[in-house]
């Protein structure tokens, strides 16, 4: 087909306002019969609009060889005027126009008229990379019962449309007709049938429904956006979901599905969402009434958030909320994985179950750079391997970091038959545990590792996190545990088990110089708990000191260390000021770093800090930390304490060490020490309370 000059004019698109700046009064009257933007759907009302009147910018494909009496093939013509038509509008008027693939390329907009149908015929793809304008009425008229066993339609592009509307495949809305097969195409065979890759499916009554199909039936590839519409695939098991990369939805939701049912072997990342355009705020989805299942138990997830950009600080977040669902045999139904995952995850009234009780299945996974920033876990049944997980990942530039950042609640769950069920890695994020029931898990119940934060810039952590551990219900546990480390425990609650040992860790961080020590942690834990201090930890930051408080009679032991030696008897010494100097046991070496712990018993409300003294034979001093650890405030409380001290200026034998106090009242109960080379990695020191 020959075009005209002035039709091959420019590279760029001719606009809207250039058209009707062309056309004077008569384009607004064609604007105003419902010809919009060519980035929206529009309407192309019952007014035609004629070709002839305006030849450089629209073309009619009747005009060009297509003939539209659905007996003869229209594709080539039809194809052939959307590839001379860049920066053009090419309109199909009224008839039937029996067509094969077609491709809108980029740069045209296609205007289907009001009375122009088009029939594909099996097998075509139909393809839009440009713009597509069509009303409220019926364009597609496809082939649903002659199945002929292999792929029939299968849609792509169409990223540009606002509105996928149920009356382009047929539906009527006048309550009198059934439009069950007229939503969107309700295809059924017992083969591939219809496939869609690169879509988007909007506004529709169903989004997308399968019913009675039996082998690999839909094919989902690449960028597939459904909202504001149910996405339903019933009685599949055979269908493929390959990377259903989610773009950005009109709608401002990645998702928004309500009453989905999805089943199929092939479930592969069902829906990927990747941002690939900058974005206002963080992003959310919706999806309520759905069920998921995938038959092989995949390696991969029902929702899959991966590498969105950062988002716009002080803008509105979308919270992503998935209520009512079920998820089954997923590796990772819900999967955070990226840069910055996800803003608020509401997760409610929802089942997740796998086919296997041990194997490494989760309800929820995150292993992004601060990926969820708020938390909701309620009401729902986790089972089978439905753990939930927030790992810890590397930074490059700032090191390891948790993936969970804000507040959470985990309440009102059943949480059965999984190993370590609940395990959180964070670096400021506080929340609640709480009238969970827990049945059949076995190793860490719970554990939560907060990686503080350095809000001054000095070097040294705060630890902000709190947790509240209560009113849960335990049941038939296999060598259970609860993991807490380095945060404030506001309540802790175990009391209708015996079986589940308490391990404690963490180290708390100061300066020489500071008078207080930042934070205070593990009060109150109860008569249950332990903990272990990571000399790595230590050796950052010579001559310091940690603190934890806790109650009860205490055992030393170690881990990693070949000998930790007592400094003294038990209850050997109560001090008002300063405790008698005691004999080191072991020598010192310079290239090593001497270790003492000790439990502090606060006899008089007026001992605050602890500090120590370490001297030579004839008592002259070599070495003094002043008093930097704040005891339990409590009287008669018990507080562990841990210094390490550079073996530079105390090398030697015969020396002794002597505790003193900011205040009178203390007693020294339980002290040991030991030594470790300065280049030596992953020694611990460690107590256990009975």
């Amino acid at each position: 087909m020959q075009m005209t000059d002035h039709e091959r004019k420019g590279d760029a698109p001719i606009s809207r306002r250039k058209l009707l700046g062309a056309f004077g009064m008569a384009g607004a009257a064609i604007a105003a019969e419902g010809l919009m933007s060519a980035s929206h759907v529009g309407y192309a009302k019952e007014k035609e609009v004629k070709a002839a009147s305006m030849p450089d910018l629209f073309i009619n494909v009747q005009d060009h060889g297509a003939v539209g009496d659905g007996v003869a093939d229209d594709t080539v013509a039809i194809q052939n005027v959307l590839n001379a038509s860049a920066g053009l509008t090419v309109i199909i008027p009224n008839g039937n126009y029996k067509i094969g693939s077609l491709t809108i390329p980029a740069q045209v907009e296609l205007i289907v008229q009001n009375g122009a149908v088009l029939r594909p015929q099996a097998p075509c793809t139909i393809a839009c990379y440009g713009s597509f304008i069509a009303g409220p009425y019926r364009v597609f008229d496809f082939p649903y019962i002659r199945n002929s066993g292999t792929l029939q339609v299968q849609f792509q592009g169409f990223r540009s449309l606002e509105y996928w509307l149920p009356e382009w495949f047929g539906a009527v809305g006048d309550a009198n007709v059934d439009e069950t097969n007229a939503s969107l195409p309700v295809v059924t065979g017992t083969d591939s049938s219809l496939a869609f890759e690169e879509c988007l499916l909007a506004m529709s009554q169903t989004g997308v429904s399968t019913m009675k199909l039996n082998h690999r039936n839909f094919l989902f590839e690449h960028e597939v956006n459904v909202f504001d519409g149910n996405f339903r695939l019933e009685g599949s098991t055979h269908a493929k979901f390959a990377a259903v990369v989610i773009g950005d939805n009109p709608s401002g939701y990645k998702i928004h599905i309500d009453t989905g049912y999805l089943t199929g072997k092939g479930i592969e990342s069902l829906f990927v969402i990747k941002h690939t355009q900058p974005f206002v705020g963080y992003f959310g989805f919706h999806i309520g009434n759905c069920f998921f299942r995938s038959y092989l138990n995949g390696p991969f997830a029902a929702v899959k958030v991966t590498e969105p950009q950062s988002p716009t600080l002080g803008a509105p977040p979308r919270p992503c909320v998935i209520d009512n669902c079920r998820f089954f045999k997923f590796k990772k139904a819900i999967w955070a994985n990226g840069l910055f995952g996800i803003g608020t995850l509401n997760i409610t009234n929802s089942y997740f179950a796998s086919s296997e009780f041990w194997g490494e299945y989760y309800s929820v996974y995150s292993d992004a750079y601060a990926g969820v920033t708020n938390f909701n876990f309620i009401n729902n049944v986790s089972e089978q391997g439905g753990r939930i997980k927030f790992d810890l990942v590397q930074d490059p530039t700032y090191g390891y970091m948790g993936s969970l950042e804000g507040q959470f609640r985990i309440e009102g769950n059943l949480l059965e038959g999984q190993p370590n069920p609940i395990v959180i890695y964070s670096n400021v994020a506080s929340g609640t545990i709480r009238s969970n029931y827990f049945e059949a898990n076995r190793d860490s119940i719970i554990e939560f590792h907060s990686l503080g934060r350095d809000q001054d810039a000095d070097g040294l952590k705060e630890i902000v996190s709190t947790i509240d551990i209560s009113d849960n219900f335990y049941h038939v546990l296999t060598n259970a545990q609860i993991v807490l480390n380095n945060c404030i425990v506001t309540r802790y609650d175990i009391a209708n088990t015996a079986e589940i040992k308490t391990c404690v860790s963490g180290v708390q961080r100061f300066t020489v110089d500071s008078g207080n020590a930042k934070a205070t942690i593990f009060q109150a834990l109860g008569d249950f708990c332990g903990f272990s201090v990571d000399f790595g930890f230590l050796r950052d930051n010579l001559e310091s000191a940690v603190p934890v408080t806790a109650q009860g009679k205490i055992d030393f032991n170690q881990y990693g260390v070949d000998l930790a030696t007592p400094l003294g008897p038990r209850k050997y010494s109560e001090f008002m000021t300063e405790s008698p100097a005691k004999a080191i046991p072991i020598a010192i070496q310079s290239d090593e770093i001497f270790i003492v712990g000790a439990i502090m018993k606060k006899t008089m409300n007026a001992a605050n800090f602890v500090g120590i003294k370490i001297a030579d034979g004839s008592g002259t001093v070599l070495k003094t930390i002043p008093p930097m650890i704040k005891l339990n405030d409590s009287l008669n409380a018990f507080t562990a304490v841990f210094f390490a001290v550079d073996g530079t200026s105390i090398a030697g034998t015969g020396r002794k060490l002597s505790f003193f106090c900011s205040q009178a009242g203390n007693t020294v109960t339980d002290a040991y020490c030991y030594t470790v080379k300065k280049n030596a990695a992953g020694e611990q020191f460690g107590i256990f309370i009975k």
